[in-house]
């Protein structure tokens, strides 16, 4: 065994299996001190810089001297010092008895918190005799006495004949003679003291003044509740500098635990000066609370109060400061242009007040009144042999289509119904078909006529106003029995569609297709004749020039093209309305297209130059030349 480890055994037995009461610790100088029959302990941070020691762990660390006087600590144990006085002086409280007091320097430090109190609780040699070890113990049950009511003994009478051992013995066995410790200040000291007092029993003297009940000479109450607690009484002060800038203490409220719950706490705002000389509350925040319309956002790596302020985004709104959340606003309603309130969301649809809709209403009524005029113009002339070639029944049935086709483009225009829905495509569709099946027909006539370059030929013959009609049914019946199906199964509604309203904040009032098949078939079909009547009309572009009917529906057909394969990636990327107006677009401009480019040369020859709707002109025989 090594030496050191012999002499801490050896110290161990002896401090043990001693006779004498052992210290527990060294003494620590006192602050302040005065004897008594009942001696109160007091431990308060009267200095708070620690010098720092490196303990080796083979000596024993020094009494610690501490140093920065702390002048708060230094009235904390002034007041003790003058209510044990008080308490002296007061010969009705605690007649034949007087407190004393030892008071001891904690540092504010646990190491030198628990050295104190060690100190408190080990007895000194000066006060170890026998007389005084009975009345230490005698005189709290003395005070409980006479606060009660009751008569005691004096403590010398109440002394029993002890030899001094046994004497000794009551010492060690009673514990310390200091019945109640007050002080410290910050609570990890205050836990450890706490928790080594529990374990030698020591009990708050104020426990035997629990039936106490006077007034001092401030003519303040003092008194106790039932468990022995004193009732609160706190001033509550402010921190103030003064113009030298040295820090006053400032009375700004009180708390009285006797008062009625509405009144114990009492507080003049008024009076409080916060830090940095400001009269009103200072925000704990790094960052101001984000104002209404924007919401609350951390900065990554920052404590919580440090945020940035991102406005909300559209269709959501934040209606108080500081809010760390927008609100996302109900169904058909829009965020307002401050984001701090829901407003009804703006229902959009193609109306006929509007500047575009007026545009479109006037093109309409333009291309229906010029079909008209066309078609008055044609029964006028309709004897005469421009007008009877290639059936004129046909060219006044084209004339109704172009015309239905002009007017269904109204049904787009204004707020959709459930009527105008189920109209829209099978109403264009329908129109156009007929149209193009009319001019299908044309052309097949036109081939047929001048197939053999003399216009005696047998061809009309064999595809006479009979085979033409039977040719206009049978392709006109696919179409009209697709729309009737597509109807009665699935047919279009209206609708308020919200998907553009994340962007734009409006409610778009459309018709809803839930087959979305049936339109594309539609177009499809339409497409399918007009890519025929181009083919047939592109073989007879070869026709002579006295009678152009077939270069006039290749054009016509050209222009139809154009706008229908432009109107497709428009009719998809428009949004909203629009969409319902670049369908309009390609509806009259289509129209226009097949009016102007077959009837309007036409019309020219039969108002300006009659001299060539003649047979010998429509033959080519006809000398333009000749009076």
């Amino acid at each position: 065994m090594k030496e050191n480890d012999m002499q801490i055994e050896e110290f161990s037995v002896n401090e043990f299996t001693s006779p004498q009461c052992v210290k527990i610790g060294d003494n620590k100088p006192l602050a302040l001190q005065m004897n008594g029959d009942v001696v109160i302990g007091g431990i308060f941070p009267l200095h708070y810089l620690v010098p720092e020691l490196q303990p080796n762990y083979q000596d024993k660390p020094p009494i610690t001297v501490c140093n920065g006087f702390d002048q708060r600590a230094f009235r904390w144990m002034m007041t003790m010092v003058f209510a044990v006085e008080e308490i002296n002086n007061h010969s009705s409280l605690l007649p034949d008895v007087k407190l004393g007091y030892q008071i001891l320097d904690s540092c504010d430090n646990v190491h030198s918190s628990l050295q104190a109190l060690f100190s408190l609780i080990s007895f000194p040699e000066s006060v170890t005799s026998g007389n005084q070890i009975w009345k230490v113990k005698n005189t709290i049950n003395l005070a409980n006495e006479k606060i009660s009511g009751r008569e005691g003994l004096k403590s010398d009478d109440r002394r029993p004949n002890l030899s001094l051992t046994q004497e000794e013995s009551l010492r060690c066995l009673s514990g310390s003679p200091i019945p109640v410790v007050i002080g410290l200040a910050s609570s990890s000291p205050t836990r450890a003291v706490a928790q080594v007092l529990g374990s030698f029993n020591i009990q708050l003297l104020l426990y035997h003044l629990k039936k106490g009940n006077f007034t001092n000479q401030f003519q303040e109450r003092v008194y106790f509740d039932t468990k022995g607690e004193p009732v609160p009484l706190y001033d509550i002060v402010n921190w103030q500098k003064d113009s030298k800038g040295k820090i006053r203490f400032v009375k700004v409220g009180d708390y009285d635990g006797s008062a009625p719950q509405a009144q114990q706490l009492r507080i003049n705002e008024s009076t409080i000066v916060w830090t940095g000389g400001l009269l009103q509350v200072p925000v704990s925040q790094c960052s101001a609370p984000c104002p209404p319309g924007s919401r609350q956002a951390r900065r990554p790596g920052r404590p919580h109060c440090c945020f940035d302020c991102l406005p909300c985004a559209d269709g959501e709104i934040s209606n108080k400061s500081g809010s760390t959340e927008c609100i996302k606003c109900p169904d058909y309603y829009w965020s307002d242009k401050d984001k701090v309130k829901c407003v009804a969301g703006i229902e959009e649809f193609l109306s006929f007040s509007e500047t575009m809709g007026i545009i479109l209403v006037v093109l309409t009524l333009l291309g229906v009144i010029l079909t008209i005029i066309i078609t008055v113009i044609f029964h006028c002339f309709r004897t005469t042999p421009i007008v009877k070639a290639n059936n004129s029944e046909i060219s006044f049935l084209l004339l109704l289509s172009l015309k239905l086709c002009f007017l269904c483009s109204l049904v787009f225009i204004g707020q959709p119904s459930a009527w105008t829905c189920m109209l829209r495509q099978a109403a264009f569709g329908i129109s156009f078909v007929i149209c193009l099946s009319c001019l299908l027909v044309k052309t097949v006539v036109v081939l047929l006529a001048f197939r053999a370059n003399i216009p005696s030929s047998k061809g009309p013959k064999l595809f006479g106003p009979s085979q033409q009609r039977t040719m206009i049914f049978c392709t006109t019946t696919p179409q009209i029995c697709l729309c009737v199906g597509w109807l009665l199964g699935a047919p279009p509604f209206p609708i308020r569609n919200l998907t553009y309203q994340a962007s734009y904040g409006k409610i778009i009032l459309e018709c809803k297709e839930p087959w979305p098949l049936g339109f594309y078939l539609l177009l499809s079909y339409i497409g399918l004749l007009a890519f025929l009547c181009l083919l047939l009309a592109f073989l007879g572009r070869k026709l002579p020039d006295t009678f152009n009917e077939a270069k006039l529906i290749t054009f016509s057909m050209l222009i139809f093209w154009a706008v229908w394969l432009c109107f497709i990636p428009a009719y998809v990327s428009s949004p909203g309305k629009f969409s319902v107006a670049v369908e309009i677009f390609a509806i009259l401009a289509s129209s226009f297209g097949l009016l102007l480019c077959i009837f309007l040369p036409k019309c020219y020859i039969i108002l300006l130059h009659p001299e060539r709707n003649t047979r010998k002109g429509m033959t080519g025989k006809y000398n333009r030349y000749t009076p």
